[in-house]
């Protein structure tokens, strides 16, 4: 079967590529250590970068990934970058641990992390990330991820602002960056820890002037549905259950979040949006 795309590993982990584009349209990054992430993504016509790594604001953030806050007063977010949080983060291991798999219109991979105290020697939660990335035809490309957490002994999340799968875009002067959520926020004050079923930003590429996106998108299955946004004022975003409230795993209980993200060229289009939720929804 001849797909539209080509698959090549690399030290850390793969890219993916696009006929007829030069650069990959999505990296999967799986450095020794840290958390996997997703860096770069660019958008569906392969004008524009979607995601930013490390940045002077958040260096401890990458693309899109996830991190936690207060697993039994554990963190899992700053990398113990943050001056003063040293000695309460934790440590992380991840591999790839199904290797991309093609379909006729997708590629699926499952990366798997392990959360570790910070002395390395209690194993907090295993971490499975199955993703699956579908070219949709339609302009755009869609990521579904299945999230799941298991416990290795009792694990107590603390309510906190934020946790969980978070996108970082490159936001700059030129960016002209525009937000819209499905509680009908534009703004990141607006849209800051309130409940929504997703979230979309888009920002203009410094180069190409295009304009294009990311969108967040909630499943009515997630604990906490609609869960609330983080939405940080440089527009970094992500559904986090910790929001609401704090909550906890039993040892070897399993928990799963369901997300797709939807990359689109152009400002965020409400009406394409909800379309895209009710799909998300019915899947």
């Amino acid at each position: 079967m001849r797909h539209a795309w080509t698959i090549d590993r690399t030290a850390q982990g793969f890219s993916l590529t696009l006929a007829g584009q030069m650069r990959p349209v999505l990296t999967q990054c799986l450095p020794p250590q840290r958390r996997p992430y997703l860096h770069p993504l660019r958008s569906p016509d392969g004008q524009s970068e979607l995601t930013q790594d490390r940045p002077a604001h958040h260096p401890w953030q990458h693309g899109v990934s996830i991190g936690l806050n207060g697993v039994n007063g554990v963190g899992f977010w700053t990398e113990g970058l943050l001056a003063g949080h040293e000695a309460q983060d934790g440590r992380m291991r991840s591999h790839l641990a199904h290797a991309p798999s093609a379909t006729a219109d997708g590629v699926s991979w499952v990366v798997a992390a392990s959360y570790h105290d910070p002395s390395g020697a209690t194993t907090l939660l295993q971490e499975q990330q199955r993703w699956r990335w579908q070219h949709t035809g339609d302009g755009t490309y869609l990521l579904d991820l299945d999230w799941t957490l298991e416990a290795g002994v009792r694990v107590d999340f603390a309510q906190y602002p934020y946790g969980g799968l978070f996108v970082r875009m490159p936001i700059h002067p030129w960016s002209s960056p525009q937000l819209l959520s499905g509680a009908g926020a534009r703004t990141c004050t607006a849209a800051e820890g309130r409940p929504a079923r997703y979230v979309a930003v888009s920002v203009q590429d410094p180069v190409s002037a295009s304009c294009a996106g990311l969108a967040v998108i909630d499943h009515p299955a997630n604990p906490g549905y609609p869960q609330g946004f983080r939405v940080d004022g440089e527009y970094g975003f992500g559904p986090a259950r910790c929001i609401a409230a704090a909550w906890s795993l039993a040892p070897q209980e399993r928990c799963t979040q369901r997300y797709r993200l939807v990359a689109f060229t152009g400002a965020p289009d409400a009406r394409q949006l909800e379309l895209s939720t009710t799909a998300f929804a019915r899947s």
